[in-house]
């Protein structure tokens, strides 16, 4: 398997601890790794770190949009749009939508542990609305969804 372009990604792994990790592992078994990771790493961060993080990393942070906007914006699309049948998303899509469907890099994309993405907002909907939208003869159906931070 190609190592991946940014070598300080796996600098200090032993050799075949990439491959074990991308190709070996069952994925059920790989999640439940990169969660013991996250839960190990989560316990060791102090409260001073949080506020830091949410000061600096806008997936974090609010909106810059006002709600009552988004949800009169809402309101004008659906009723424009009254032919169709109005479903709510998932908030998550497998992993690989974007990149398989939408030839976007996994890179950028807000990944979760657990096969998943956090893929309906702004730049992903079209990729994850393929697969709940059946084709013709199925119901037409729309989903908005905003999930955007600004940035």
């Amino acid at each position: 398997m190609t190592r991946p372009s940014r070598s300080w990604v796996t600098a200090g792994l032993p050799p075949d601890a990439y491959d074990g990790l991308t190709r070996g592992l069952p994925a059920s078994r790989l999640w439940s790794l990169l969660l013991g990771v996250a839960e190990v790493r989560a316990i060791g961060r102090l409260p001073s770190e949080l506020v830091e993080q949410w000061d600096r990393d806008r997936f974090v942070q609010p909106a810059i949009v006002d709600q009552r906007s988004l949800i009169e914006v809402d309101g004008h699309l659906l009723a424009a749009a009254s032919a169709f049948e109005s479903i709510e998303l998932s908030p998550v899509a497998p992993l690989g939508v974007c990149t398989i469907m939408g030839h976007a890099s996994q890179n950028k994309v807000l990944s979760a542990l657990r096969g998943t993405i956090r893929a309906i907002s702004r730049g992903s909907l079209p990729n994850a609305g393929y697969l709940t939208c059946p084709a013709p003869p199925g119901p037409a159906r729309i989903a908005l969804e905003h999930g955007w931070t600004g940035g």
